[in-house]
């Protein structure tokens, strides 16, 4: 697959870097790629997995404000769906996000679930429009959490191998 021969290229570290800022895939799936396909150290798996993660998380929570004001302004048809699903959220878990939502983002983030992750969670501060530098920091927690999960479930994985 000639797609995929850029990442050949490229040392270990920066693919998993650039893996782990990707949606869906994140670092629930760096750790175990750096440990078992690129048979990388289970600390140094994390933190390049954790430093990409964590860096897309930051970049969300301050880029994604602009970048739905953009887009929604420019496509009527996305404008009218955002504010739809964005009012339905917010009537929905207004109450429970208000008492709670640091916490709300660090277990959207720190569980390693489908839908679940930094980009989850930068999106559900940008709907609530939650202050930026606590849900930063719920995110990056998150992340440790959910990394810690990721990689005590890889490292069972290598020990059932043996």
């Amino acid at each position: 697959m000639p797609e995929f021969q850029f990442f050949k290229e490229l040392p270990p570290e920066v693919v998993l870097f650039i893996l782990s800022m990707l949606p869906l895939w994140e670092l629930r799936g760096s750790i175990p790629l750096g440990i078992h396909a690129f048979s990388m150290t289970a600390f140094s798996s994390f933190f390049w997995s954790f430093l990409g993660n964590f860096t897309a998380g930051v970049l969300l929570v301050y880029l994604l404000e602009p970048a739905v004001k953009y887009v929604v302004t420019k496509v009527k048809f996305l404008n009218n769906f955002y504010e739809k699903v964005a009012e339905r959220a917010k009537r929905k878990h207004a109450k429970k996000v208000e008492l709670y939502a640091e916490m709300a983002i660090f277990i959207i983030v720190a569980l390693p679930l489908p839908g679940t992750g930094a980009w989850t969670g930068a999106l559900v501060s940008r709907i609530f429009r939650l202050n930026k530098k606590a849900s930063i920091l719920s995110i990056g927690l998150g992340l440790i959490v959910c990394g810690l999960i990721v990689l005590g479930l890889s490292s069972s994985i290598s020990l059932v191998k043996l």
